[in-house]
């Protein structure tokens, strides 16, 4: 059985992240993209969606294998 968990990306996770951001390229299922990324892609990526974004990485067996963000919502 797996032990997963969800918690906020670092930027120790930005090399799991390129991973799987490329992975949803490939595999057809990342809107809009037809091209992998590079790490200075990715890096601006990850601090372009700081502050009013969450970055959150799922994690089975303690490695990253979903990325999702989430926009703070202002009310």
């Amino acid at each position: 059985m797996r032990n997963s968990t969800v918690r906020r990306a670092t930027y120790a996770d930005v090399e799991d992240i390129l991973h799987i951001y490329n992975q949803g390229i490939e595999d057809r299922i990342a809107a809009l993209e037809e091209e992998t990324k590079d790490r200075p892609f990715i890096n601006n990526w990850f601090d372009e969606h700081q502050g009013s974004f969450a970055i959150l990485v799922a994690e089975n067996d303690g490695k990253p294998t979903d990325v999702m963000i989430m926009e703070k919502l202002l009310v």
